[in-house]
């Protein structure tokens, strides 16, 4: 019985082996090719400056959210995009 707890203990640690990402790594994004650009982990496309700016017309990929977002009168002043002066002109 021993035996048999030691080997599990053994093999469970092996399991949950952490493997360590920081670093540089090449980068591309869509459909890009090839990889010529670079993010460094840990780290975000946004804290690397990579990516699209994010305004009120971002498409999301995720499905957790508030959907109060898009009806509730309290949260449209954050609904509202605002463009720079030179937009509104001309």
């Amino acid at each position: 019985m021993l035996l048999v707890i030691m080997i599990g203990t053994v093999l469970s640690a092996t399991a949950q082996q952490v493997i360590d990402l920081s670093g540089t790594w090449k980068l591309a994004l869509g459909d890009k090719q090839p990889y010529n650009d670079n993010v460094t982990l840990p780290g975000s496309l946004l804290t690397n400056g990579k990516g699209d700016e994010m305004t009120s017309h971002t498409v999301w990929t995720g499905s957790t959210y508030d959907s109060s977002y898009y009806f509730n009168p309290y949260m449209e002043k954050y609904r509202v995009e605002v463009y720079p002066i030179a937009r509104l002109c001309c």
